[in-house]
């Protein structure tokens, strides 16, 4: 079984849409991460591992609905 080989170009010829995507997602991730770090250090300590855990899934949610999925 072969694998399949890519050119370098392909991996990093992003179109505009792409590039937009990715910025997007990037502040998005960014400003949730801006909040749980307000918020979680004024929460009790099993409630601000409640709260990053919300921001790291919605950060995967994020990339999973921008980047991976069909």
């Amino acid at each position: 079984m072969k694998a399949a080989v890519l050119p370098l170009s392909t991996l990093f010829a992003w179109t505009r849409v792409e590039c937009l995507k990715a910025a997007l997602w990037t502040l998005t991730m960014l400003l949730t991460v801006m909040f749980a770090s307000t918020v979680a250090p004024l929460m009790p300590p099993a409630v601000g591992a409640v709260v990053w855990s919300m921001a790291a899934a919605t950060a995967a949610g994020g990339f999973w609905a921008f980047f991976l999925n069909p």
